[in-house]
């Protein structure tokens, strides 16, 4: 019995927990963007081929889908973000998604409470792992850049942070604006041949921008743990839980 304790917690604990899940809709201006590129060219046939350069991304209006999920005995929530932006420059145009995890402010935080509504801090950390697909050209090198291949050197791991206010208007419905700093970074290996190829190509990116953000937040699941039922008194019967 003492071996099937510790599993039987670990099931009934979001069971006995308030939770609530979040959807964030969002888009806004990116205020600040550097980037990085580097593309090597291997040619078997003939001489190599090298470039490295610092661009402006010239980044379009980034925006996406946020969930948040919270539970109380937890100090903090869990969050995923699908983001989408545009790179266009002379010598790169690349559609980037970027994919961020990580912690999140919970939502029970109250910086001011009044007849019109409630207003809370809203925050995220976590990493960033960007799909991108596009081209790049830096003098011989042309490369067409997309996720058919991987490659683990150099990295697909970036950075993501935000913080910012949330005005929650009732229960369900919010408005927010928050700032965030992100990196995007990806790096690609392709062959011009997968059985006898004669030209292999790496592509590695780093865009690092700022961004400020605004968009509306949804309640899809407002979940109350069993417990918080108010037991039953002599002469009363059991009470819900006050909202």
């Amino acid at each position: 019995m003492k071996r099937l304790t510790l599993p039987l917690l670990l099931v009934a604990s979001p069971a006995l927990a308030d939770t609530d899940l979040w959807l964030d809709a969002y888009g806004g201006h990116v205020s600040h963007e550097t980037g990085t590129l580097s593309l090597y060219q291997d040619n078997l046939l003939s001489a190599d081929n090298a470039a490295h350069f610092d661009f402006d991304p010239n980044l379009r209006p980034m925006n996406g889908l946020r969930l948040r999920v919270d539970t109380t005995p937890i100090p903090f929530g869990f969050g995923i973000d699908f983001g989408y932006t545009h790179v266009h420059d002379p010598r790169a145009d690349l559609r980037l998604l970027p994919v961020t995890l990580g912690v999140t402010l919970p939502s029970d935080l109250t910086l001011a409470r009044g007849s019109y509504g409630s207003l809370h801090p809203i925050g995220m950390v976590g990493f960033v792992v960007t799909a991108v697909d596009g081209f790049v050209r830096a003098g011989p090198i042309v490369s067409s850049v997309n996720d058919n291949t991987w490659s683990g050197r150099g990295g697909r791991l970036g950075a993501s942070a935000s913080l910012g206010l949330e005005w929650r208007l009732n229960p369900a419905i919010s408005l927010f604006s928050e700032y965030r700093y992100q990196q995007m970074r990806f790096h690609l290996e392709h062959t011009n041949d997968p059985v006898l190829p004669t030209t292999r190509l790496e592509t590695t990116g780093d865009i690092r921008n700022d961004a400020i953000l605004f968009g509306l937040t949804f309640r899809l699941l407002h979940q109350v743990s069993p417990t918080a039922l108010r037991p039953a008194t002599d002469g009363q019967a059991a009470s819900p839980p006050s909202t």
